[in-house]
């Protein structure tokens, strides 16, 4: 009897080892996680910036080309190339600011699983404890 009690008190502690080991696992992956949607967060911000100042810049050009329209149709061409390399690179900002909140999104997915497989160990935890305790 006391042997199987020795062996079960055994199994226990190796139960709570292993579930300290993951939780701490999952916590670490967690931090990471957290560190890793700071940085997405600050460089969408950035990006944002960026694009504000493209769009800005935009219309600071497209009113040059209205106001050139009369005087210079070449000027007005040029403007006008330069207008929509910008829109590209605008285009090209937005599908990354996209592709930054999927990234983002897929983060708080996964920062919420984690969460919850910490939920259900923190049960099985309590489960054990009161079948422990009773």
């Amino acid at each position: 009897m006391q042997n199987a009690l020795l062996k079960l008190w055994e199994m226990l502690e190796d139960s709570k080892s292993a579930r300290r080991d993951d939780n701490l696992e999952n916590l670490l992956k967690i931090h990471h996680l957290k560190k890793e949607k700071r940085n997405l967060d600050a460089n969408y911000d950035k990006l944002v910036e960026v694009v504000n100042q493209l769009l800005n810049l935009a219309e600071a050009q497209g009113g040059v080309i209205r106001t050139q329209k009369a005087n210079h149709l070449k000027e007005k061409e040029k403007l006008n190339d330069e207008f929509l390399v910008l829109n590209l690179h605008i285009d090209g900002l937005k599908k990354e600011i996209e592709n930054l909140i999927k990234c983002r999104d897929e983060l708080k997915i996964q920062i919420a699983d984690q969460l919850k497989a910490l939920e259900k160990n923190q049960e099985k935890l309590k489960m054990i404890r009161g079948i422990l305790d009773g």
